[in-house]
């Protein structure tokens, strides 16, 4: 096998025959070992306050990764309120701190990958409209996360800075410096 993938893991054999019979060698397993990677990458989500978030972030690899999320930089722990699983996170009863930038880290020791979204938790007043052409008003104008108005209608949005288009800061270079800590 010349370009080994993880469809290839399995156990083989050789076998040899001709016109006397057949003869076996020994059976060999081959274990492919990958990097992780991300096959659901995480999605930026509005929530009200007191609402749910579910955030899912699907990875592979071999040795199956190791994940890690964190909220704003900070590590997340299973809570009352916060349940971790394979599948993702879960927070229950969403509060105004508990908005901002989410990551999922997975890795193995050959590598790490990393997805990020941004969560916007609405006030009690505020509401999740979306525009005559189907689109949320209330949807944060992002480039990987970072927001410009969420939360805040276009109309007065417009009305508040007369037409001056606003430019959204570049793409910031994330770096895993530890388990518990990003730069």
């Amino acid at each position: 096998i010349f370009s080994v993938h993880s469809r290839d893991n399995g156990i083989y054999s050789c076998q040899a025959s001709n016109r006397l019979g057949i003869i076996f060698a020994r059976k060999t397993k081959l274990v492919v070992q990958e990097p992780p990677h991300i096959v659901t990458p995480l999605q930026n989500h509005i929530v009200q306050h007191g609402g749910e978030l579910r955030l899912q972030c699907t990875v592979q690899g071999n040795p199956v990764p190791t994940v890690h999320w964190l909220h704003n930089g900070k590590r997340v722990h299973h809570t009352s309120h916060i349940t971790i699983s394979e599948m993702g996170i879960h927070i229950r009863k969403m509060t105004k701190h508990q908005g901002g930038m989410y990551q999922c880290f997975a890795n193995n020791f050959l590598g790490t990958v990393y997805s990020t979204a941004h969560v916007t938790v609405l006030a009690v007043n505020e509401s999740h409209i979306p525009d005559k052409n189907g689109e949320d008003e209330n949807e944060p104008d992002s480039i990987n996360g970072a927001t410009e108005n969420a939360g805040k209608r276009k109309d007065s949005h417009k009305e508040k800075n007369k037409g001056v288009k606003l430019v959204l800061p570049s793409r910031p270079e994330i770096s895993r410096l530890s388990d518990d800590s990003v730069m």
